[in-house]
């Protein structure tokens, strides 16, 4: 179910029926699209969110992300990092 909720996240993304619709922005699809998907991740329990944080894939990511955060706040330039942080964020 929840891969059917994020194929139609992206499909609602990437297509923007509302742009054809005018109605439809007024209900939000894009947006209550993910927040239900992200609900329903929370059904499965704390030990699959425990997992996913013990796994070594994690572990790496969030190390970058902290490496990414101390040249933010070190950089001599910090224009030019907080670009490089915004992207590797977005």
């Amino acid at each position: 179910m929840i891969y059917y909720g994020l194929l139609l996240f992206f499909l609602l993304e990437y297509v923007r029926p509302a742009t054809f619709v005018p109605g439809l922005a007024l209900l939000r699809l894009n947006s209550s699209c993910g927040q239900r998907c992200a609900g329903c991740t929370d059904e499965q329990g704390p030990s699959v969110l425990l997992d996913a944080l013990n796994a070594p894939n994690t572990r790496m990511v969030v190390g970058i992300l902290g490496l990414v955060v101390l040249s933010v706040l070190t950089a001599d330039v910090t224009l030019y990092a907080f670009n490089v942080f915004t992207a590797v964020i977005g």
